[in-house]
């Protein structure tokens, strides 16, 4: 209703992944050229340009981030495997409590052709890094220090965390948000 508001934006910009890419271009576009080019237009435009609308059955994205020793780690490195992409961040409670069931599902499945990338939501290296030690996760974990707004987090649409997407050998996401008993069923089912 105030598409001229500065206000609209800035609701926007913390929603827009929840609300999704389509009603968040809708209203991006009723924007005033002046709001579009706030910071928080900018912010919308980058989610409603990157966010892929990724469901079940699609193929996965690429994309890369560094890990905690600064090294470049690209989804498509894990080619071939059944990878649980984590979303993820180290002041996220839920997160840190399913670690320890996680880190567990990981050694026993891990050389069975299966692996887990960690993308973290963060803006502090050292929180981030103590998190990653403290929690005694083996697998990769990768940032772009952007919180919210990691790239990563934009193009697949995470609205909350922890989110995960299971991509099967063949890079075909076949399931989301799965813990506990059920990503060790599926696991299964794929690793078989």
């Amino acid at each position: 209703n105030h598409p001229s508001s500065i206000v609209s934006a800035e609701v926007l910009d913390v929603y827009c992944s929840l609300w999704g890419k389509d009603t968040s271009a809708i209203l991006f576009n009723s924007f005033s050229n002046e709001i579009k080019n706030t910071s928080y237009g900018k912010n919308v435009l980058e989610f409603i340009t990157l966010n892929k609308n990724l469901k079940t059955g699609d193929r996965y994205v690429d994309f890369s981030q560094t890990n905690i020793y600064g090294k470049n780690i690209k989804l498509s490195d894990y080619n071939g495997k059944v990878v649980l992409l984590e979303f993820w961040a180290s002041y996220c409670g839920p997160c840190r409590q399913g670690n320890p069931d996680l880190v567990k599902i990981y050694q026993e499945f891990k050389d069975k052709g299966f692996d887990i990338l960690g993308v973290a939501a963060e803006m502090v290296k050292k929180e981030w890094i103590d998190a990653v030690q403290k929690d005694g996760l083996p697998w990769q974990n990768v940032t772009d220090f952007r919180l919210d707004k990691n790239k990563a987090s934009l193009i697949y649409g995470v609205s909350s965390y922890p989110t995960n997407f299971l991509i099967d050998k063949n890079g075909i996401i076949v399931a989301k948000d799965l813990t506990g008993d059920k990503l060790r069923e599926k696991l299964k089912e794929l690793l078989k």
